[in-house]
């Protein structure tokens, strides 16, 4: 019984957590100017390759996390996100790096 309630609470995780992830991503889509529309198709796309990706960071912390989506999201520099959270460059770096070999390691598994 108590690996049916694990299986259960880890498929609810899963399913918060890819709302969060559409939320988000509809909210992005809905700041956009006028005139790109994405069919269905493109946002499933878009959707599948965020929880992707958000499952591959999920052993990093939340700030690794946050500062890997603002440069490779958002588009911001690295001067840019340390200013925007109050850290060096440096530290920006550090954290980029972190992401960057999870993502690299991933790959070629």
């Amino acid at each position: 019984m108590a690996f049916l309630a694990a299986i259960a609470n880890g498929l609810l995780v899963n399913r918060w957590r890819r709302q969060e992830i559409e939320r988000a991503y509809l909210e992005a889509l809905a700041a956009r100017p006028e005139g790109g529309e994405s069919s269905p198709e493109d946002r499933y796309l878009v959707i599948e390759t965020l929880l992707q990706l958000d499952s591959l960071l999920i052993g990093l912390s939340e700030r690794i996390r946050q500062i890997f989506f603002m440069s490779q999201l958002d588009g911001l520099t690295y001067p840019q996100i340390a200013a925007q959270l109050g850290l060096t460059v440096a530290q920006v770096q550090r954290a980029m790096g972190k992401a960057f070999s999870v993502c690299y390691a991933s790959r070629f598994e």
